[in-house]
């Protein structure tokens, strides 16, 4: 069984001469308190249209976060009055040290607004309605809603670490370009919970019934409907072409973001496996935090990532 989490560590790409292409988007302050990025807590929020745009810039990579809401007043030709709030909030997943950064609004294509009727009667009072992206890519991109954007200078590999409440919401990865959802094939493979996450000794440190991926002909996603509705989360493993643009997000929910990380000129997560292992290396967290052997949460050594509970 092919073993996952074989990812170069955190921990080393943040000290590697590639240490730029690295971005926690949330870390632990000094009491153990999730923190945002500095970009996301410097969010300028644009309340006439909906809407909060966050870029980083990393050697690279290019990374564009647009948070967005919902309208609180529309009328009948959907225009918008009010707008609900629109903010970055962060999460941790449980005791398991993940943590995470998530803006709201659910990444709609086109907004419509429908008529309340009430008893059989209408009632002049409107209310709003999405169209949602469509994986051939008939109905267009998102133009509100929480999506991110990627942008590669250089051909490799971008390694994302996300975080979703249900595991029944459809993740997609999109070329911007041709607006197309990506076939899920072998290139795109999550690693998280998923078939036998192991320890150092080499026993299961934890198993999910997560979702299994979409199949072409069925439908064009990573993650969706056939899982739980139980939290997921894990690191979702892309390959880009130099000047491409990719998207990334779930057909109507939110998409946490932990961490991002580019190997440029890589074509895949088998091209960065260690299968070295050394019982006496040092240990580290996600944010690069070097700390003790007995420590919990996801941890990395040799340069994969494990988790202890």
């Amino acid at each position: 069984m092919k073993k996952i989490f074989t990812l170069v560590a955190v921990a080393l790409a943040a000290m590697s001469a590639n240490a730029q292409d690295y971005y926690a988007a949330a870390t632990y302050d000094a009491d153990k308190n999730v923190v945002m990025a500095e970009e996301f807590q410097n969010a300028v929020i644009d309340t006439q249209n909906g809407k909060s745009v966050v870029t980083v810039d990393l050697t690279n990579v290019t990374m564009t976060a647009v948070g967005g809401t919902t309208p609180k007043e529309i009328d009948k030709d959907a225009n918008v009055s009010e707008w609900n709030a629109i903010e970055w909030k962060t999460g941790n997943q449980g005791d398991i040290e993940f943590p995470y950064v998530q803006g709201t609004g659910n990444p709609y294509v086109k907004l419509l607004a429908e008529e309340v009727i009430t008893d059989g009667q209408p009632t002049g009072t409107y209310r709003p309605a999405y169209e949602y992206y469509e994986p051939d890519g008939s109905k267009g991109l998102p133009v509100s809603g929480l999506y991110y954007e990627f942008k590669a200078k250089a051909e490799g590999t971008l390694v994302l670490g996300v975080w979703i409440n249900k595991g029944n919401r459809k993740l997609f990865v999109v070329d911007k370009e041709t607006q197309k959802a990506l076939t899920p094939n072998v290139d795109y493979t999550l690693d998280g919970y998923e078939n036998g996450v192991t320890n150092e000794d080499g026993t299961k440190a934890y198993n999910m019934n997560l979702p299994t991926k979409g199949t072409e002909g069925d439908d064009l996603y990573i993650w969706g409907a056939k899982g739980g509705s139980q939290a997921i989360w894990g690191w979702l493993n892309i390959p880009m072409k130099a000047d491409q643009t990719y998207m990334v997000f779930l057909h109507s929910a939110q998409i946490g973001v932990s961490d991002v990380e580019f190997e440029a000129g890589t074509s895949g997560i088998n091209d960065i496996t260690n299968n070295t292992f050394d019982a006496d290396a040092p240990v580290y967290n996600l944010a690069g935090q070097r700390v003790s052997k007995d420590a919990k949460g996801i941890l990395i050594q040799n340069g994969k990532k494990f988790i202890r509970k």
